[in-house]
């Protein structure tokens, strides 16, 4: 909530019909990544490199963040540091729902820029799954600052 602009619904409708004109259906796991806002962007904020692995051993999404440098904030400086969020949505077409798993790590900008590590437990009877992530500006270990040092994007779907 909160992210999202006036054309995200119009874009996600655009995706979806053209996989049904393609495919005679639509696919959650086959959407490319794209940021929720498209005017306050992943890339303005950050070059992230996500990498995303279904462990079915142990029934979890491991997530992996690497980025080369924390993200600007010249204009902003009264922010100590930035909150990255890891969302993992597992959609379920039969039942019209979705299940979440959520997980949080806070960065501080006096620190050296570190991978972000994280598991998302794997809901019983996923099929698919998207991940999102979730870049927020942090001020004494709580989210605050201006929109241009937020942003989320879906950076992998896939099957299980």
């Amino acid at each position: 909530k909160g992210f999202e602009d006036s054309t995200m619904w119009s874009r996600l409708i655009s995706t979806f019909m053209q996989q049904f004109d393609t495919h005679g259906a639509f696919d959650f796991s086959a959407l490319e990544p794209f940021d929720i806002n498209k005017d306050n962007t992943f890339e303005k904020l950050m070059e992230l490199t996500p990498k995303v692995r279904v462990d079915k051993k142990k029934s979890v999404l491991e997530v992996n963040l690497s980025y080369p440098k924390h993200p600007p904030v010249k204009k902003v400086g009264y922010l100590h540091g930035y909150r990255f969020t890891v969302v993992g949505v597992f959609p379920d077409l039969k039942k019209n729902s979705a299940r979440t798993a959520v997980s949080c790590s806070d960065i501080s900008l006096a620190g050296n820029v570190v991978p972000v590590n994280v598991q998302l437990p794997i809901p019983r009877g996923a099929k698919i799954f998207l991940v999102c992530i979730r870049i927020d500006g942090c001020r004494h270990g709580k989210i605050d600052g201006p929109d241009t040092m937020k942003a989320m994007k879906m950076i992998e779907a896939g099957g299980i």
